[in-house]
């Protein structure tokens, strides 16, 4: 008998993710493998990319026309379509690091589902915000309503309860944002030690 967690289809997958997360997550947690997850956050997150970098494409060169910017603009969108492309593939890499943060704690809670679970749900959760990143300001906040996503795929998935979905979700971002902290204070005093002597001369 096929399993019933994988006969969602791609738009089906969109639909439910935003008007029913908790029959989504119970109907995708016995995908067999991390592929399907991978392959729709790649296609969802290489459309909108492409369609940010066209619409500010855009949105420069009616700034800039009929006026003498058009070099200014050429070099500006150069660097955002670097930009697009450089944290398209950074996304792509941090939902490996970021999963397995969380299955980390996920293991000490006990849960006994393997690691493509808690990638799943969270690749997944992130596709709103990978759609919703592009526009101004709503952008800023589509990350709260993945990171609720989120809380309920693995509450859903793993069986956590409330408390254990929220730190689970939340404490690797706390960690890595301290880490990124501290990584940059140790540069900054190296950095300042190194050539301290040219901003003090003769120790004074």
């Amino acid at each position: 008998m096929e399993k019933e967690g994988i006969n969602l289809e791609f738009w089906d997958k969109i639909k439910y993710i935003i008007s029913n997360p908790t029959f989504f997550f119970e109907r995708i947690k016995d995908e067999e493998s991390i592929w399907k997850s991978l392959l729709m956050y790649i296609m969802v997150g290489a459309f909108f990319s492409f369609t940010g970098f066209v619409f500010s494409n855009l949105f420069m060169t009616f700034l800039t026309r009929g006026s003498g910017l058009r070099m200014v603009s050429g070099f500006f969108m150069g660097g955002v379509g670097y930009s697009f492309i450089y944290f398209f593939i950074f996304g792509i890499i941090a939902t490996f690091v970021y999963s397995g943060f969380m299955h980390a704690l996920i293991k000490a809670f006990k849960s006994d589902k393997s690691y493509k679970d808690t990638y799943n749900v969270y690749t997944y959760s992130m596709l709103p915000y990978l759609a919703l990143s592009t526009i101004p300001i709503i952008g800023y906040f589509a990350i709260i309503y993945s990171l609720v996503l989120m809380v309920i795929g693995i509450r859903k998935v793993h069986n956590l309860s409330i408390v254990k979905s929220i730190l689970v979700c939340l404490l690797p971002g706390i960690i890595l944002f301290l880490g990124l902290v501290g990584l940059l204070i140790i540069l900054l005093w190296h950095l300042f030690s190194n050539f301290s002597f040219l901003i003090f001369p003769l120790g004074l």
